[in-house]
């Protein structure tokens, strides 16, 4: 991203009364591009299915804010927040910036830098140097999360394919990743194209078609292998993954 295709630019929003969507409603602020400072709160980035395109223009809402309400704000019915723009057509969006939370004092600083520059009408040359540290910054640290998040997942899946004979939880898993049980669903599904849930079903439909070709193993036995309550619960397993019945495919193979 060049710097000298980006601007600064601070804009107002109103809060709606507390009454107008109902107590502890979601509420969202549709912004331009990167927000950088909300009320001392730092976010940079975009989302995996925030960000939208609306008329030509881009509208994001950062993480969490979507479950904010007016108490959050205390008395406050108007907020300050600062944006990064860039020029040119959106089709030349920058790629997403994540940021993570172990450096988030550096990057609140120099945020609020450039809050400061701004609002004192500092040489753009300064601005857009303090601007180009300010985004390096944001994507050293998300190639960093990038890493952890990937580790994170990867200690998830190897536990459920570990613990497909002895049965598990999604909150075990979520414990296992030390991730929060949407944020488990979310990234794993960004990561695998499916949910936990739907991998153990997959991890256990594989196990017990594999294990199903051994003639000397009974359907209940299989069951347990995978950790189903009995046969029924391996017939609708088989079934909904294969179109057969677990007798069909055993007649098909004699």
């Amino acid at each position: 991203m060049d710097p000298s295709s980006l601007s600064l630019h601070t804009c107002e929003i109103h809060l709606p009364h507390r009454g107008y969507y109902g107590p502890g409603q979601p509420r969202r602020f549709p912004v331009h591009q990167f927000i950088l400072i909300q009320r001392g709160l730092y976010r940079v980035g975009t989302p995996s299915g925030s960000a939208q395109l609306t008329s030509g223009q881009w509208q994001w809402w950062p993480a969490g804010w979507d479950h904010w309400n007016d108490s959050d704000f205390g008395a406050t019915q108007h907020v300050s927040l600062l944006y990064i723009a860039w020029s040119g057509p959106t089709t030349g969006m920058p790629e997403p910036l994540h940021v993570g939370e172990d450096r988030h004092g550096q990057l609140l600083s120099a945020g609020l830098w450039l809050y400061q520059l701004k609002r004192r009408s500092a040489p753009p040359a300064v601005q857009q140097g303090l601007l180009a540290a300010l985004l390096d910054e944001a994507r050293e640290l998300s190639r960093d999360q990038r890493q952890v998040a990937g580790d994170r997942l990867e200690r998830a899946r190897s536990f459920i394919d570990e613990h497909v004979p002895h049965g598990l939880t999604m909150e075990e898993v979520a414990r296992i990743a030390g991730l929060g049980m949407r944020q488990l669903e979310r990234r794993f599904v960004q990561r695998f194209g499916m949910t936990p849930k739907e991998y153990l079903t997959a991890q256990r439909l594989k196990r017990a078609l594999a294990l199903l070709a051994d003639e000397s193993q009974t359907l209940s036995a299989i069951a347990s292998a995978v950790s189903l309550s009995g046969t029924q619960a391996l017939h609708r397993l088989i079934k909904a993954g294969t179109g057969r019945t677990p007798g069909e495919i055993r007649g098909r193979r004699s």
